[in-house]
């Protein structure tokens, strides 16, 4: 029996040092609100501007634990050492042949969409889903309308005020530094972290 392949696919790409109960609520938000066949999680193996982030192993285990009840949820490993528009986008496409992809990201990636080298071939190939943490839906879209303006092209985004806004993966690594209960860190990945001496 031959498989259908997914049409509408979302692709998650971050740290996900840890990841956590915000990470998956945004993505079960964009799975829902957008129609989305599936969603994958796309862990960096050495994230730009981010220092001492944990070895991509561990990272990957914990996504791979807390998506593992959900079949709509899968992961991409990435040879590179992080997204690129040059290197990453042409794997993605060969990869899901003909399916539309949409990008999931929070609003400060989003705010410097426009220095990414090659971003005009992911503007115009993908679709946006954009997680709002800080209430400013009005400045997003202004940021919107110039990357437009600017580039000449419209694109297509969708704008969502994530839940659990407080969440934060900085934020549970220092609670656990200090001996502290994390807010929004998931059991499979507290246990991990234990078990591992992370």
């Amino acid at each position: 029996m031959k498989v259908e392949s997914p049409k509408q696919v979302g692709i998650y790409a971050g740290t996900f040092d840890p990841v956590h109960e915000g990470h998956l609520a945004f993505a079960n938000q964009a799975l829902t609100e957008c129609k989305l066949d599936k969603l994958f999680f796309l862990v960096e193996p050495r994230p730009r501007k981010k220092q001492g982030v944990r070895a991509l192993e561990h990272r990957e285990a914990m996504v791979r634990l807390v998506i593992a009840d959900n079949e709509k949820f899968g992961m991409i490993q990435l040879a590179q050492a992080n997204f690129s528009v040059e290197d990453t986008l042409p794997k993605l496409q060969a990869l899901f042949e003909g399916a539309q992809l949409h990008f999931l990201m929070g609003e400060d990636v989003f705010s410097h969409l426009s220095t990414w080298p090659h971003v005009d071939e992911l503007l115009t190939s993908s679709s946006f889903i954009v997680g709002i943490r800080k209430n400013d839906e009005i400045k997003m879209k202004l940021t919107l309308a110039q990357l437009q303006q600017a580039r000449g092209i419209n694109f297509n985004v969708n704008f969502f005020m994530t839940e659990q806004q407080d969440i934060s993966s900085s934020n549970i690594r220092l609670a656990l530094k200090r001996g502290n209960e994390p807010q929004g860190l998931l059991s499979k990945t507290r246990d991990y972290i234990k078990s591992n001496g992370l």
